[in-house]
């Protein structure tokens, strides 16, 4: 992804799950481009990776299988927010996911970034359950202009 607009500016943004028995690191960028066909879009971008803890350290999970579950939404100015497609699959210890969304000049966007976890060291057996334990990614934003 191309260097852009990051939530938070500096860096990544931990979640932890309910236990602090896992956590996962995300970012969320969001770039401003053109297509090729000369319209205005918003890249928007997260990536991230998982660990879980055991003793007294942090180690990489997902040691069988994790998916995220997730969607980007996009509100222009104060208008009514839009989903757009979900995502899954985000298999394995890190990985990232992105969207293109059209943009028009003159206006400010919030992108919104809405995911779940199902999986991971200690929640394997309980993989896609309804057990609401594992949400640990509630919410990331950014905002950009597009000029």
């Amino acid at each position: 992804m191309l260097a852009g607009t990051c939530e938070p500016s500096s860096g990544t943004k931990t979640f932890l799950s309910w236990d602090e028995y896992s956590k996962g690191n995300l970012r969320l960028c969001a770039t401003v481009g053109v297509s090729a066909d000369g319209t205005k879009t918003i890249h928007a971008g997260v990536s991230g990776d998982f660990f879980y803890y055991w003793g007294a350290a942090w180690y990489d999970d997902c040691p069988s299988y994790c998916v995220m579950d997730g969607a980007f939404k996009v509100r222009m100015d104060q208008q009514g927010e839009v989903s757009f497609p979900s995502f899954t699959r985000w298999t394995g210890r890190n990985g990232n996911a992105s969207y293109a969304f059209p943009a028009e000049s003159g206006h400010y966007y919030r992108i919104n970034f809405y995911a779940r976890k199902y999986g991971g060291y200690w929640r394997d057996d309980r993989y896609r359950s309804d057990d609401t334990r594992d949400e640990m990614f509630p919410d990331l934003t950014v905002g950009v202009y597009v000029s």
